[in-house]
């Protein structure tokens, strides 16, 4: 139980760093269109 526990955590955290490039990809993407929109 204590190691399905553990790779457990390891997989949220990962998840939550995917996630979190993720995001901030997409956010210069969008700032990188506006940028293209807006000159």
């Amino acid at each position: 139980w204590d190691a399905w526990n553990s790779s457990l955590m390891s997989e949220i955290i990962l998840a939550l760093i995917y996630v979190g490039l993720v995001g901030f990809m997409l956010d210069r993407l969008i700032t990188a269109i506006g940028k293209k929109v807006a000159g």
